[in-house]
């Protein structure tokens, strides 16, 4: 499992949503995008980590709205 698939938990999807596999695989492709960028001062470091912390946050928000039950 690359980093990104286990940062989003892909293996994760109690409501066996395909939507949810979808954002979830996305999401995890963009951080494992931004994983292969080698920073070489901490200010690169620190936003690499916010961006890919962001993608973390922004799917579960993606995943909780797509299994919302109003």
């Amino acid at each position: 499992m690359t980093f990104g698939e286990k940062a989003v938990g892909v293996s994760f999807n109690p409501s066996s949503m395909p939507e949810v596999d979808n954002v979830k695989k996305q999401f995890a492709q963009m951080i494992d995008l931004m994983e292969e960028i080698q920073m070489k001062d901490r200010l690169g470091a620190m936003l690499k980590t916010e961006a890919q912390l962001s993608c973390v946050r922004a799917s579960m928000s993606i995943v909780k709205l797509l299994t919302l039950k109003i």
